[in-house]
């Protein structure tokens, strides 16, 4: 996630700073000895992971440290287990960092010494990984959710990266707001007529940003359409296949001639722009 963001970022309508950690509460798992005993005690908001070379990083943060405060601004601690309590830790670090750098005192398990942060210009998104359900993924407009048992499913990083970048583009095309906005149903009958059909067009868009989003961040494209195919061969339901979603051998095809233009277009512009900066993804779509 943060390596499709960050590189892409130079061409997102709707930004963020960034700095290279995801969260976590110990309130958010089922067992609370387990994850004391996995993770530390504490119940204020946790670094579960730092991006290797990200402003985290370079700032000294690392997993399973608590965060304190930012700016000198105390943070409670988590006692929820939904979105909404991280979140609002990471819209109070967002915010700080628009103003410049920021203070973030944080430690193992009380307040240590003070790391000063610079946000990192990022496309806007989260991104999480989501125990139990099925093999698959979601975007709501601010999240990128990816489940375990489809983290699981792709073969290397270059897989996950595909399925990633599907999702980010939903967020980054704003289909939430658009699907709204033209009658999408939520219930059972958005599985038929306009509202599928809106859908249906939605994904097929995703579909085609995200090879661009793939190609920007230098990942391999010939295994993203491997991903694909396999995972419409296993998961694709045959005749059962939503209508919200185009059928597996139709998408396969439109995504490799989505390749091949992303290609032409690299080939055109050789010499003009350094790769791995191929074009606009935004504009790739008209």
């Amino acid at each position: 996630g943060w390596r499709l963001a960050n590189a892409n970022a130079p061409w997102c309508r709707n930004r963020q700073s960034g700095t290279g950690i995801s969260l976590h509460a110990l309130s958010q798992y089922g067992n609370r000895d387990a994850a004391i005993a996995a993770f530390g005690p504490g119940d204020h908001p946790a670094i579960q992971s730092v991006v290797k070379g990200s402003p985290a990083d370079q700032a000294g943060l690392r997993a399973n440290d608590r965060l304190f405060s930012i700016n000198a601004a105390s943070l409670a601690p988590v006692t929820g287990n939904g979105d909404k309590p991280l979140d609002l830790v990471l819209n109070a670090l967002e915010s700080a960092l628009q103003d410049g750098p920021a203070t973030v005192i944080a430690g193992a398990e009380r307040p240590g010494a003070p790391h000063l942060i610079t946000g990192q210009t990022l496309c806007a998104s989260r991104f999480r990984v989501l125990t139990g359900g099925q093999t698959n993924a979601d975007a709501d407009g601010v999240h990128v959710s990816i489940t375990a048992k489809l983290m699981a499913f792709a073969a290397n990083d270059d897989e996950l990266a595909a399925a990633v970048a599907h999702e980010l583009a939903h967020n980054l095309l704003d289909h939430q707001a658009r699907l709204d906005a033209a009658g999408r149903s939520t219930g059972p009958f958005g599985q038929f007529g306009k509202s599928a059909r809106v859908i249906r067009a939605s994904e097929i868009e995703a579909d085609a940003l995200s090879l661009w989003l793939l190609a920007n961040a230098g990942y391999d494209l010939d295994r993203a359409l491997v991903f694909w195919e396999r995972f419409g061969r296993e998961k694709g339901g045959g005749l059962l296949a939503a209508p919200t979603h185009p059928g597996w051998k139709k998408r396969l095809t439109m995504l490799q001639a989505e390749r091949e233009r992303l290609f032409a277009t690299q080939a055109d512009q050789q010499g003009r722009r350094a790769p791995p900066l191929l074009v606009e993804p935004f504009k790739a779509l008209d």
